[in-house]
């Protein structure tokens, strides 16, 4: 059996990762301004430890981008 290469495995993990927290935001999150952000990227680190999500508003109107900037917090409590 080929094991994958370790870039390919975090590649696959964060893919991964960035499509889950798209679906629990949307599907767990009762905050309908949350509904038009979108997970742009993810970075993880190599031990899997820590991730650094990166979040894109889908308007492009500042006072609606202000809004609707999700509290990291409010998202942290929201899953735990």
């Amino acid at each position: 059996m080929v094991q994958a290469s370790p870039s390919h495995r975090m590649e696959r993990i964060t893919r991964l990762l960035q499509r889950r927290l798209a679906e629990l935001i949307h599907s767990e999150i009762d905050d309908p301004d949350l509904d038009i952000i979108s997970i742009s990227h993810v970075e993880v680190s190599r031990d899997l430890s820590f991730a650094a999500i990166f979040i894109t508003t889908l308007s492009d109107d500042p006072e609606i981008q202000k809004k609707q900037r999700p509290d990291p917090q409010q998202i942290s409590r929201s899953f735990t």
